[in-house]
């Protein structure tokens, strides 16, 4: 049901967002306010995202860290390197293939490599040009882009 819906609440909140000092001049501006604490935030939600892995998966990574350290190096290279999402997903497949990963796991690898492209972009263009930047748009539109064909990708 939420995958049904995560992209149209992401427009809509992203529209808010941005319309939010036109549209309600003078109010408190939580999109705003809260941006010093986005650092943590991330962390703090990839790090629950961790902690809700299956303990059988975490031994899984302890056994085949190889294979783990070998996706990680060819995620963190492709990424800076790769422009766009489609890019992103092929070095994910070839990357899987090359490695052998069963397909469950390859299509993990597609995704985490393809998607953090945006979020990358976007998180680089506030630290560099500063918060109120247009130079966001860019990389926050591309992330709306990543969410849908990563959607798409995930229910193949």
């Amino acid at each position: 049901m939420l995958e049904r819906f995560l992209l149209l609440w992401l427009i809509l909140l992203s529209l808010l967002a941005y319309c939010w000092d036109a549209w309600l001049p003078g109010y408190w501006n939580p999109f705003i306010s809260t941006t010093p604490g986005l650092k943590c935030l991330f962390a703090v939600t990839m790090l629950a995202i961790g902690s809700l892995l299956p303990h059988d998966e975490v031994r899984q990574v302890m056994r085949r860290w190889p294979m783990v350290l070998a996706g990680t190096a060819l995620q963190y290279t492709s990424m800076p390197l790769l422009a766009l999402n489609i890019g992103g997903y092929l070095a994910g497949a070839v990357g899987g293939r090359l490695l052998r990963l069963s397909s469950p796991m390859r299509r993990a690898l597609i995704l985490e490599t393809g998607m953090q492209n945006a979020g990358l972009g976007a998180t680089l263009a506030v630290e560099l040009f500063g918060k109120n930047c247009a130079e966001a748009i860019a990389p926050a539109v591309y992330a709306f882009g990543c969410m849908l064909t990563g959607t798409v990708l995930a229910r193949l």
